[in-house]
């Protein structure tokens, strides 16, 4: 295939072309797989770790870089000779956080390398936590370890002092903080490296492949997505998807699937790219 005909195709997997946590879509794989044979580069870029993503690379016979960890990592899986890209926490913003975190009482939480996960607490009661928790190598600790890691995440008893410990990391360079107040009255907060992101290793991946962002296609649902479908010269988000991302994408006329992932919606787009 000629170079300037090669298209990098990037997917995300949970609710794009993977539903209820296992299965993935017949048509869209199909399609996915259709693409790989004539030539082209097909990618997984995805929240989950290596271990949860590892299968349907697999599955779909891939042979290509990919991203974990909501754009943490960035390897190749079977060829060693390709140096990982690692865009993590580095120790001095992991001791700012851990410090902030000791002075607004917030004890619970885990650290997230890939497929290692440093556990302080309780795991989150949500089946794709289970599954996470389950298939990573899990360590249980009486105290999180000052270690560079993808992200972190802590469990805060209340509202208020997520917001302290959000407000104490204000001044730290370099990160992102989300807080997500439960209705129990409790907070999540999750915090990542700026640089972390599916966009920026599907740049990555392009620049390797040496293919123009104009022939650049990527798929996904959530906020984790947004960048990538957003910035893709042929970005589409599910139709099944995060609401105010769909009608963002839409208020500014870019891609939306026909179809959900349920019945193939990313499939139903690539029939474009085939013909």
């Amino acid at each position: 295939m000629n170079a300037a005909d090669r298209h990098l195709i990037a997917t995300d997997l949970d609710d794009t072309i993977l539903s209820q946590l296992y299965s993935l879509s017949a048509k869209s794989t199909s399609k996915l797989m259709a693409l790989k044979e004539a030539g082209h580069i097909v990618m997984i870029a995805t929240a989950r770790p290596t271990c949860l993503a590892l299968p349907y690379y697999r599955i779909m016979g891939l042979d290509s870089l990919l991203s974990t960890v909501n754009g943490n990592y960035l390897y190749h899986p079977d060829d060693p000779k390709i140096p990982m890209i690692r865009h993590e926490l580095n120790e001095g913003q992991m001791q700012w956080i851990l410090d902030a975190m000791k002075n607004a009482g917030i004890n619970e939480g885990y650290l997230h390398i890939d497929d290692l996960i440093y556990l302080h607490g309780q795991e989150p009661d949500h089946p794709y936590f289970h599954l996470m928790f389950g298939q990573s190598e899990l360590r249980v600790v009486d105290q999180l370890p000052l270690l560079p890691c993808g992200r972190f995440f802590a469990f805060s008893p209340t509202i208020a002092q997520a917001q302290e410990a959000e407000a104490q990391l204000a001044s730290c360079q370099g990160i992102n903080v989300i807080t997500r107040p439960k209705e129990d009255g409790t907070a999540h907060m999750v915090i990542t490296p700026v640089t972390a992101d599916k966009w920026y290793t599907v740049q990555e991946a392009a620049r390797y492949y040496g293919i123009d962002e104009k022939n650049i296609w990527c798929f996904g649902d959530e906020e984790n997505d947004r960048l990538m479908v957003m910035n893709a010269a042929h970005g589409h988000a599910m139709v099944n998807g995060n609401p105010k991302l769909v009608a963002d994408m839409r208020a500014l006329g870019k891609g939306v699937t026909r179809l959900p992932c349920s019945e193939d919606g990313v499939g139903d787009i690539l029939d474009q790219l085939l013909k």
